[in-house]
């Protein structure tokens, strides 16, 4: 499960606006994790509605990977080599029709640090350059593949996988984007973006934490990993020719405890909080957008603009656009709030943040003390340190179940 939540941010009267920008780096305008308030670009559609289908970005993307997408799965039938299957006339007929190539994607699921090592082992074994997928025959499918999409601990990987290229794992080990250590002054980047009046939440920790090594760049280990943006995913060069998939992340809404359509989730305290109808809003995080296709919203966003204060499908200030807080950073902690919550469970003995998915599975067995097990489990394994929950709380000035989720402005608001 994951979970974000939406707000409107307080003091961008007092920010001092930037001439208006276009994204055409990977990088924040800052070069960090702080947002830019830029002036908005005028003439410009920031909402669409989703009935008019895929964004004319996306279509346009579509354009350049399908042919990749053809010639990657000519490569792994050949090597498959199904029995009575020609090759070479079903190739030539999605050669001559490329809309009509097949759109074959990869999920990678929640469930923290085993969740994201997890995908790691799949997509290894889906690479052709990883020869003993190549001869398992399971190798090559990462090629001919058009999304990748997760969502909790699935979303380090498919971040880090997405900002880089997808290189070979290999690779990835010798840039040593596993090691889970992040440095005191990459935390403290929080403080430029609560500075300028943003909400700081577990998720901001949490996203630094996990991208700091995770996301590093695999091109140039100078810059800034804080300073990648999503919507910067797509000026990677491998992206922007279409020579692989596009990442997405993927995350749930909260209505936060007290209001209309709430629900309380296992437990009377309203920590854990979904859609109570069966219409829940699901976002997404892609190089260009962010909205839903379904629930409440079924609209999206112009993925450089998220966090901008808009209202009616237009910015609330001419002068008050965001740059930078589609920090890839931010987006990952985002998808991986789902720990935030587990990190309360452990921190407060279960009184908050429980789930119910042990309990609505009766018929599957489990130790008896299995949510003790699980809060140790989850203890030993968090950064920050659940110790250190209480610290975080006190600088905030907020308490436990307001910081547990991702805060953005409503831009479908109005």
């Amino acid at each position: 499960m994951v979970s974000t939540t939406f707000s409107v941010l307080l003091a961008l009267a007092a920010f001092v606006p930037l001439s208006s920008a276009t994204v055409t780096s990977q990088f924040s305008l800052s070069g960090n994790y702080t947002p830019t308030v830029i002036t908005c670009p005028a003439n410009q559609t920031y909402i669409r509605p989703a009935s008019s289908g895929l964004s004319p970005s996306e279509q346009a993307w579509l354009s350049l990977r399908r042919p990749n997408v053809v010639n990657a799965l000519e490569t792994y039938l050949n090597n498959v080599r199904i029995p009575g299957f020609n090759v070479s006339a079903y190739i030539s007929a999605l050669k001559a029709n490329e809309s009509s190539a097949p759109i074959i994607g990869l999920t990678m699921s929640g469930g923290g640090n085993r969740a994201e090592f997890g995908a790691y082992g799949v997509y290894q074994a889906l690479d052709a350059r990883y020869s003993p997928a190549w001869s398992s025959k399971t190798g090559g499918l990462l090629q001919a593949m058009t999304y990748t999409t997760s969502l909790s601990g699935g979303t380090i990987a498919n971040t880090a996988l997405g900002v880089n290229g997808y290189p070979d794992l290999q690779t990835l080990i010798a840039n040593n984007n596993f090691n889970l250590s992040v440095s005191e002054t990459a935390l403290a980047q929080v403080a430029g973006k609560a500075e300028l009046g943003y909400p700081i939440t577990v998720a901001d920790i949490y996203g630094i934490a996990s991208t700091f090594y995770g996301a590093r760049s695999i091109f140039n280990d100078s810059v800034d990993t804080l300073g990648f943006t999503w919507s910067g995913v797509q000026f990677q060069s491998s992206f922007a020719n279409g020579s692989t998939p596009m990442p997405i992340l993927m995350v749930d809404e909260v209505i936060p405890f007290g209001l209309e359509g709430s629900v309380s989730w296992n437990t009377t305290n309203g920590t854990i909080l979904y859609a109570a109808n069966t219409s829940q809003t699901y976002y997404e995080f892609t190089p260009f957008e962010f909205g839903s296709w379904r629930g409440r919203v079924k609209a999206f966003l112009e993925m450089e603009y998220l966090g901008t204060p808009m209202s009616g499908g237009v910015p609330i200030n001419a002068s008050v656009c965001l740059n930078g807080y589609d920090s890839v950073a931010f987006c990952a902690g985002t998808g991986y709030s789902a720990a935030n919550v587990w990190l309360a469970e452990s921190t407060t003995d279960g009184v908050l943040g429980q789930f119910a998915k042990r309990s609505k599975r009766s018929k599957i067995p489990y130790p008896a003390n299995e949510d003790k097990l699980e809060q140790e489990r989850v203890r030993s394994q968090l950064v920050p340190n659940a110790d250190e929950l209480g610290g975080l709380e006190e600088l905030v000035k907020e308490n436990l179940t307001t910081i547990l989720y991702a805060y953005t402005t409503n831009p479908f608001y109005g």
